[in-house]
């Protein structure tokens, strides 16, 4: 029998990976995209503002997958 335990730990955004968000910011260089829940409490808010940002600047999905791969 194995001593160790599995635990999964979240932060208090309940997040389980590191804010992608950040990194495709600083790639593609459009500074809003750097805003988190802190700033724009309202997550659907906040997806919106980022979904509209990634259009205005012609950022497709494929490029995003590109930036985090």
């Amino acid at each position: 029998m194995s001593s160790f335990s599995k635990l999964a730990c979240i932060d208090l955004e309940r997040v389980l990976v590191p804010e992608l968000w950040p990194a495709i910011a600083g790639r593609t260089g459009i500074r809003e995209l750097f805003a988190t829940t802190r700033e724009i409490p309202d997550y659907d808010a906040l997806m919106g503002q980022r979904i509209t940002l990634l259009r205005e600047h012609g950022i497709t999905l494929r490029d995003v997958q590109r930036i985090l791969h």
